[in-house]
């Protein structure tokens, strides 16, 4: 039998069914979280599924007669007591699952596979299709009255649920880290001595992605799935990716592999910037038109090569600015032939312990470049990332233009928080105001 972690306080005859039924069919292995607070939200269910991941379930215990219709094909209309109600709840779990994901990545630094279902324990397939809520909601990812006739129903509908998410690209959620998840709700967990984590594992962590990654890919290229999977998942670790491509179908394969994981995790491209997703109907921006020969956002530079380079070449990738000077005459040809700018390119790789001067005329990007370079300077050093604004000084020639870049680096680190999850930047924020 599942573990229960928080006692039934509902009279609703649905939910309480579901709880019974989930201890019933899941064994001890399973934990179950029921009405536990996170930022200030309260789920209604959230199971940890040993070697699979974290199911987050929004449980509605309506009866059929009160499922009224949808409305503007978005949302359910319940009637209560109180009156004709609307309800969402594919919304509600996926927020809960946002909540979670970045509670998760805050306290144990990982990212594994959370995702949502919704129960309706009192509603029947028919009933369901009847009124059309597979219009609102998925029926795969809905837990039907039927789905609870017995453990293989169940598990049939499980398996469904799991084997559209798989792909998602998450960490393993092996048995260390579901006991660190356990240890996030629960004040009785052994993490083997201690949950601190030495300045060591910290560094580490920080280093487990390529600060940046170059990609070129000839036009004859067709970008595969595999090489996508790697690619997005250095983004969401904070690698930042240039892409030198042939043409602009591997432009928008690219864009669109970032842009639907960030959807996924309830953000939104707005040009340079990553935003909060509050609004499920916003789009990122720009959106990828099919003459351009460049793309800019933040992490990600992409650029079209207009013409053949001299020498042909087989696709490559270069990790963290490590070029043999055969591959910086290359880069130098792609910046001849498309918006690639390779010397700034080459100033943000420079070895730390070089001192830069930058000389160059307004709107030419020095800011950019000098928090690029920032940004290298910080993942090169073998220290925890907080710790490296007392190893930072900027000068530059007035007050105002300090100010402004201190408010720069600070949307840059906000940026890379939002990406990562990774708590070590917002300390970076917080220490801005110190740098000189």
């Amino acid at each position: 039998m599942a573990k229960l972690i928080g006692s039934i306080s509902s009279d609703n005859f649905g939910e309480k069914l579901f709880i019974e039924k989930m201890q019933e069919y899941l064994d001890d292995n399973h934990i179950i979280y029921w009405n536990r607070q996170v930022y200030g939200r309260e789920f209604d269910v959230c199971i940890l599924l040993p070697n699979k991941g974290i199911l987050v379930v929004e449980l509605k215990g309506w009866r059929e007669e009160t499922v009224l219709r949808v409305e503007n094909n978005e949302s359910i209309v319940i009637m209560t007591d109180d009156g004709e109600q609307l309800a969402s709840p594919q919304k509600q779990a996926r927020g809960y699952r946002f909540s979670i994901e970045r509670l998760i990545r805050q306290n144990i630094r990982k990212f594994p596979l959370v995702f949502q279902m919704v129960c309706l324990p009192q509603i029947s397939k028919e009933y369901f299709n009847q009124k059309r809520l597979d219009v609102v909601m998925e029926e795969k990812f809905t837990i039907l009255k039927e789905d609870l006739a017995d453990n293989t129903t169940f598990f049939n509908k499980l398996d469904q649920a799991l084997r559209e998410v798989n792909n998602w690209n998450r960490d393993a959620f092996d048995d260390r880290t579901m006991l660190e998840v356990r240890n996030i709700f629960e004040a009785d967990i052994d993490l083997d001595g201690g949950s601190s984590e030495t300045e060591e594992n910290r560094v580490s962590t920080y280093k487990e992605y390529d600060y940046s990654r170059f990609y070129f890919f000839n036009e004859s290229d067709v970008i595969s799935g595999e090489v996508l999977a790697q690619m997005t998942t250095q983004y969401f670790r904070g690698c930042k990716l240039y892409c030198a491509c042939g043409n602009n179908n591997q432009m928008k394969a690219i864009v669109s592999a970032i842009d639907n994981e960030l959807a996924q995790k309830g953000l939104v491209r707005n040009r340079d910037n990553i935003e909060i997703a509050f609004d499920e109907t916003v789009k990122h921006s720009p959106e990828i038109a099919a003459k351009i020969t460049s793309f800019s956002g933040f992490n990600l530079q992409i650029s079209i090569m207009q013409k053949e380079l001299e020498h042909s070449h087989e696709s490559f990738c270069i990790s963290n600015g490590k070029y043999t000077s055969a591959l910086k005459k290359v880069l130098e040809s792609i910046a001849d032939v498309s918006q690639f700018n390779a010397e700034q390119y080459f100033i943000e790789h420079t070895s730390p312990d070089k001192n830069i001067v930058i000389r160059a005329g307004a709107g030419t990007g020095k800011t950019f470049t000098m928090i690029s370079r920032i940004g290298f300077v910080c993942y090169t050093q073998n220290v925890p990332l907080q710790k490296m604004a007392d190893r930072i000084v900027m000068i530059t020639f007035t007050n105002e233009a300090a100010d402004q870049m201190g408010d720069k680096l600070k949307v840059y680190f906000k940026n890379c928080y939002l990406v990562t999850s990774n708590p070590d930047y917002l300390h970076m924020i917080s220490r801005i105001d110190h740098m000189q």
